[in-house]
């Protein structure tokens, strides 16, 4: 839970972590309402990350659709904008393993995406208003079991990615990569310093 303004509580994820909320003046005025999906159902896992920025709503649902996974986006009335997906989505890539937005970009992760590797993962960024998959991105030097996805967060100039079974420093030491936000180029990947 996190406290977005004077004004009260306004995010609970339904699951085991919320992600880094954003803070607005539009958060103040976010109804007092529970938020679900259009389609959610028993085991989607809707509202296991959770994000919020001026006001906008995107919440995960990575087991829906038999764990391809979707995602949720919604105004600052309450009202749902979109349902996204992964353009390429399979059983059990967990699309919406962890979710951020940050003005009109939203990213998603997919920390089962076998796209590199078996489990290497992927992260999508959608237009928050249109709804439409504007890239995709993969770790340079995704390996099998690396997660990739399993956290996203979004910079004022860049994209960072989590994948905590990395294992450059031993096993799962764990990397954040960083994408430009621009073009989705591959910039950095940071480590572990010690």
């Amino acid at each position: 839970m996190k406290r977005t303004s004077s004004s009260g509580w306004f995010l609970v994820g339904l699951g085991l972590s919320v992600g880094g909320l954003g803070t607005s003046a539009a958060a103040a005025d976010f109804p007092a309402t529970k938020l679900q999906g259009s389609d959610t159902s028993a085991d989607d896992a809707f509202g296991l990350a959770v994000d919020m920025d001026a006001g906008f709503v995107v919440a995960g649902a990575l087991g829906a659709d038999n764990a391809k996974g979707a995602a949720y986006v919604w105004s600052p009335a309450g009202m749902q904008l979109h349902r996204l997906v992964a353009p390429s989505a399979v059983a059990n890539d967990l699309f919406g393993s962890s979710v951020a937005i940050d003005g009109t970009a939203v990213l998603i992760g997919e920390a089962y995406d076998a796209g590199v590797a078996p489990y290497a993962g992927a992260a999508h960024v959608f237009d928050r208003d249109t709804g439409a998959h504007l890239m995709r991105l993969e770790a340079p030097d995704g390996m099998n079991g690396d997660e990739f996805g399993r956290s996203v967060a979004i910079g004022d100039e860049h994209f960072f990615v989590g994948a905590p079974n990395t294992s450059d420093q031993g096993h799962a030491s764990g990397s954040v990569y960083a994408f430009d936000r621009m073009t989705g180029a591959f910039v950095h990947e940071f480590m572990d310093p010690s």
